[in-house]
């Protein structure tokens, strides 16, 4: 099926449907609604590339996504709105791209795209390598490679806020849940905690170092089991984000530890259901969408032959809520 099938069945010429694609203004609405219930029957999707083309040049950016990525979590969904708020301003189009071996790379051979927007890529990724050899452009979210623009907040900063946070409430028995092991915003946040016990003196023990890669279900399983033990536990947890703090609080209430007065627990990113957790939960602020927004307007300056920033550290905010508080040891 293509758009002029499309527009035969419906009885339109090629550029209403076009027309009607593209959210134009001014169509009437019966003839809008026909159009999109033909497209949705058929199951149509407009080719992008076509329209690159017959234009002789390339007006789509690739969004890539790590493997097994969730496109319906809020970190995803917010980058998005804020890469989608600056590319409507434009004549570009957003291709989503999960990150499949040699699936970047073709795509700017083919001419299929004139830029790729990475989010959160796993440290070392081969691709990145190959597209700075072959001079094609690329902007990073949560990640870091060579000297390739670059977006992020600056986490050694921010972890070290959060457990000067849990240090002053008078917490020496700090555990940390870490997310996935290739992650650069991961590994960044591990040395920062280690650094932090050994520079206060404070006992760093294998066992409070727990892997819940960067999900809930993983998180509280491991949780749940260091408490159920007979080993030494913390009286504070550090969670690398706020999704494994939620699978930390529910090990804790089924095990019937309060927090925060048994244990305390912070988080970081501050997602939209941190303010609702049993009790709202401490956090650390990144402002995802503005992320997106500074990805895309970098994405723009390179493609519109402008000056370009290579690297935005965007700031943090720590978020004091009811889920932290003194120690009780």
């Amino acid at each position: 099926m293509n758009i002029k099938e499309i527009a035969q069945e419906c009885g339109v010429s090629t550029a209403t449907v076009s027309r009607v694609i593209n959210n134009f203004p001014h169509i009437h609405k019966k003839t809008r609604q026909n159009v999109l219930a033909v497209i949705q029957k058929y199951n149509y999707t407009p080719n992008f590339f076509a329209r690159n083309l017959s234009k002789k040049t390339v007006e789509t950016v690739a969004l890539i996504i790590p493997e097994n990525f969730s496109t319906s979590s809020y970190y995803f969904m917010e980058v998005l709105k804020g890469i989608s708020a600056e590319i409507k301003k434009t004549d570009f189009s957003l291709l989503l791209v999960s990150a499949e071996k040699d699936k970047i790379p073709k795509l700017f051979a083919e001419k299929k795209i004139c830029g790729a927007i990475f989010l959160a890529p796993p440290v070392n990724t081969p691709v990145l390598k190959t597209l700075q050899k072959n001079k094609k452009f690329f902007v990073l979210i949560n990640a870091k490679y060579k000297n390739s623009p670059r977006i992020d907040i600056n986490n050694v900063q921010a972890t070290q806020e959060i457990l000067t946070h849990l240090y002053n409430l008078g917490h020496r028995k700090i555990a940390i849940v870490m997310g996935v092991k290739n992650s650069l915003n991961a590994i960044e946040r591990l040395k920062t905690y280690k650094k932090f016990l050994l520079t206060k003196n404070l006992p760093l023990k294998k066992h409070w170092i727990l892997q819940g890669n960067f999900q809930l279900e993983t998180t509280y399983a491991v949780v749940k089991k260091l408490f159920s033990s007979k080993t030494e536990t913390p009286t504070a947890i550090f969670a690398e984000n706020d999704l494994m703090a939620a699978g930390v609080l529910k090990a804790l209430a089924e095990l019937k530890i309060p927090v925060p007065e048994k244990v305390s627990v912070a988080g970081f990113d501050n997602i939209n259901i941190s303010p609702y957790l049993n009790p709202p939960l401490t956090t650390v602020n990144q402002p995802f969408e503005k992320m997106g927004q500074m990805a895309m307007k970098i994405m723009l300056s390179f493609l519109n032959k402008e000056k370009l920033n290579r690297e935005i550290i965007l700031p943090h905010q720590i978020i004091i809520r009811q889920s932290t508080g003194k120690a009780n040891e």
